[in-house]
């Protein structure tokens, strides 16, 4: 084989070289990030229906024969890798593979076999080192191998038939058996997969659907997203600015009002029912529309006031603005030129005191800031508090004029003496707990 190495080595070492080349960036990041060379490794190695908890080596046993029941007789289960149920090979196609790995084996000790065995393995490792085997989806390397075994079998086939039997009846039996073949593949692929009623949802046609519909707004409306959810592939790429969406945990006291004299379009998924009641109640004014059965669309038109100041809207007659999201009290007070509060109210009983803030973005922040709502006694010990990032929209996510309305319902101790307490509120970075410009006094308020 050394004139094959002499006459190939220039050719496979270009090769090489510009495979290095081309992964030399990659590399570099996982060598100054390894988290992420061994995050997604990890986590398909360790999750799964089929992993055993703290026994990795006994889940990828196990997957050795799951993977082997997946490509001759159980299938896959996940609808978006392969109908549920459907082994990778057909009945034809097995017995022609069965046959092409007996004729491999026979010349066990030809280098062209020894590399199609090492191809095979190798490609079904994807499947057998993961979590949920088989996994059709990390068998696509081994396809290459399985066909090329199954054209072995049907060659050792017709190597044995051809001096025993007719050649027109040798031509008519392989013609039949894969007209069977495609059979199996027409009426499975084309048929039964096609028609599945889950095939739309495990392919996220809605989400299809929503971001095309999103992406027809008008280029000036603020999107927004709710509730957030993990899977959100095929709504950006459908969308195509995803710059343009933010997400938010709708139904938990927060909303995010978007920008004064701009459209704001809230996409909801049709179950997010609390989320929803939340904007109609805030902009009385906002319409439904049904985008599909899994999502609706709030609009709120630019007109409509992004602060609702309670007073007015009750004295105006106002039906449905929420006095758990209006506030009663204007204010202009900066937090380090980031974020301005422009209002608040405040509610208290022997339990619990509630604060409703409307913060505007004066910038854009890379930071994620966590607010503070404090109660201090007399002599300015703190008696109460609640501290954490907004609701379920942290302040990276605000963009420069946005309005965000939040609600801070701070418990109440017990044993807490009725009186006169002050109520102040602010910024702070958690990591350093270094504050965002000082701490705003709210009011003094009487806890009966």
């Amino acid at each position: 084989e050394r004139a094959a190495l002499r006459r190939f080595w220039p050719p496979v070492a270009l090769m090489a070289a510009a495979a290095l080349l081309t992964a030399v960036p990659l590399l570099l990041f996982f060598w100054r990030y390894p988290y992420f060379f061994v995050f997604r490794i990890a986590y398909v190695a360790n999750k799964g229906k089929g992993a055993v908890e703290g026994k990795p080596w006994l889940t990828w046993l196990l997957n050795v024969g799951r993977v082997l029941r997946g490509l001759f007789w159980q299938g896959e289960t996940h609808l978006r890798h392969n109908l549920p149920g459907r082994p990778f090979l057909d009945p034809v196609q097995s017995i022609f593979f069965l046959t092409g790995t007996w004729a491999a084996l026979r010349r066990k000790l030809d280098l062209r076999f020894v590399f199609l065995w090492l191809w095979l393995g190798v490609m079904l490792l994807p499947s057998i080192l993961s979590g949920d085997a088989p996994h059709f989806g990390r068998l696509s390397g081994a396809a290459p191998a399985l066909a090329i075994f199954i054209a072995l079998g049907v060659s050792y086939l017709i190597t044995w038939l051809h001096p025993r039997t007719h050649r027109l009846l040798l031509f008519s039996l392989f013609s039949l058996l894969c007209c069977i073949s495609l059979f199996f593949t027409v009426r499975d692929y084309f048929g039964r997969y096609a028609n599945n009623p889950q095939l739309a949802v495990d392919f996220y046609l809605p989400e299809w659907e929503l971001g095309r519909y999103a992406a027809a707004q008008p280029a000036a409306a603020t999107l927004y997203f709710t509730p957030t959810q993990e899977e959100m592939a095929t709504f950006y790429f459908a969308l195509a600015d995803p710059q343009r969406l933010h997400s938010y945990s709708g139904g938990q006291g927060l909303i995010p009002a978007g920008e004064e004299g701009e459209t704001a379009v809230y996409l909801l998924r049709s179950s997010a029912n609390a989320a929803l009641a939340e904007l109609q109640a805030y902009f009385p004014t906002g319409t439904v529309q049904v985008v599909n059965d899994e999502f609706v669309a709030f609009h709120v038109p630019p007109d409509a006031p992004r602060l609702s100041f309670w007073g007015e809207a009750d004295a105006s007659g106002e039906a449905g603005v929420s006095a758990e999201t209006a506030v009663s009290v204007e204010t202009a007070i900066s937090f380090a030129d980031a974020i301005t509060l422009r209002g608040w109210s405040l509610a208290a009983d022997a339990d619990t005191l509630s604060v409703t803030m409307g913060w505007q973005a004066a910038a854009a922040m890379m930071a994620d800031y966590t607010a503070f709502v404090h109660v201090l006694d007399a002599q300015g010990n703190l008696v109460a508090q609640l501290d954490r990032q907004p609701n379920g929209y942290p302040t990276h996510d605000w963009r420069a004029g946005e309005i965000v309305v939040d609600r801070y319902v701070v418990p109440l101790p017990a044993a807490l003496p009725p009186g006169a307490y002050t109520v102040e509120t602010g910024f702070y970075e958690l990591a350093t707990l270094r504050g965002l410009g000082e701490t705003a006094v709210l009011t003094t308020v009487t806890i009966p």
